[in-house]
């Protein structure tokens, strides 16, 4: 999606650019400087921008690509000079961000697990509610979970992530 965007702009600030260029070759030709100088101003300006969106862009994707080796040199940077952490910027720039990643996956998990199972238990009642049209009871629920089964299933989910965890844990022993 970002490099069709990049795309899109790459295309309107070449079109741009000749626009100004074709005007700064009619001000040559009729010797007029006062039209040329701006022209080049703006141009220039206007490809740094777009230059410098492009760079950054590269940047992240390499950052994204060798995230692992990079959330093992914050950690490293965490350990050996504790005081950055006292500072909000430094604090953001180094934290892990696999680690935050597999939280957030696996509060993911808990959430569906238990949107699930309260999706089930509504239809339970729904089915309930219309086999039983001679009591009309709207708007209640008779919450009967199986707990043992959910926490059956965030306890498999729990332990996929720990596997996962000590895959990371064992990569990152063999790049150091």
């Amino acid at each position: 999606m970002q490099l069709n965007i990049l795309d899109h702009q790459s295309t309107r600030v070449c079109g741009f650019s000749i626009v100004l260029a074709i005007g700064i070759y009619g001000s040559l030709q009729s010797g007029i400087i006062e039209v040329q100088i701006p022209f080049y101003i703006i141009m220039a300006i206007i490809n740094f921008l777009f230059l410098a969106k492009l760079i950054l862009q590269i940047i992240k994707a390499y950052f994204q690509q060798f995230e692992l080796i990079i959330d093992i040199i914050r950690d490293l940077i965490r350990t050996k000079i504790p005081s950055l952490q006292q500072y909000p910027f430094f604090q953001k720039l180094l934290k892990n961000q696999q680690q935050t990643r597999l939280r957030a996956q696996k509060n993911f998990r808990k959430i569906k697990v238990s949107v699930i199972l309260m999706s089930r238990q509504i239809l339970q009642n729904k089915k309930v509610n219309n086999n039983n049209n001679t009591q009309e009871r709207k708007g209640t629920f008779i919450f009967q979970t199986n707990l043992t089964h959910s926490l059956d299933k965030v306890l498999f989910s729990e332990q996929s992530s720990n596997r996962l965890n000590k895959n990371i844990a064992e990569k990152q022993k063999l790049i150091e």
